[in-house]
């Protein structure tokens, strides 16, 4: 669906483009105007250059046409390509169908008994332990201040 808008925009671009010629096919007009206010030229040469995308929009359309292969292609069919998942993207936004960012995951996004109990009583201390056994090993392991040499089994 077109906005008012967007066809005032398109007749006017239609109109400095008069080389076209005037009245232009209706498919073509509809054309023009949903691509009012996306930069075809622009998001293709960014693509190819491996820039980063400027906003959501060429995000999502890089993420396709890094799917479709487009960097592959040969010379003319990777612009036709582009231009197909371009205008699939266009549409999709000038329906209002934008997909919403999902966030990232945090640090620590599985959290584990064994990292409750080590955040509550802290790292053991290598001293309660006799020294040389495999319990003082582990514990100079999680301790990470203590830094002192002692024997690693076959690692000597």
């Amino acid at each position: 669906m077109l906005t008012v808008e967007q066809i005032r925009k398109g007749v006017a671009k239609v109109l400095i483009d008069s080389a076209s010629g005037w009245p232009p096919v209706l498919s073509e007009f509809i054309s023009i105007c949903k691509n009012i206010g996306f930069d075809f030229a622009g998001c293709f040469e960014r693509f190819m250059s491996k820039e980063k995308p400027l906003n959501q929009f060429e995000r999502l359309v890089f993420a396709d046409a890094v799917h479709a292969n487009v960097r592959r292609k040969p010379i003319g069919e990777d612009e036709k390509a582009f231009k197909k998942v371009f205008n699939k993207w266009v549409e999709r936004f000038s329906a209002g169908q934008i997909p919403q960012d999902v966030p990232a995951l945090p640090p620590s996004s599985v959290v584990m008994p064994t990292d409750i109990a080590r955040e509550k009583y802290g790292a053991p201390d290598p001293s309660k332990y006799r020294q040389g056994s495999i319990f003082n090993r582990i514990a100079q392991m999680g301790n990470k201040n203590t830094h002192s040499e002692q024997p690693k089994g076959n690692d000597q």
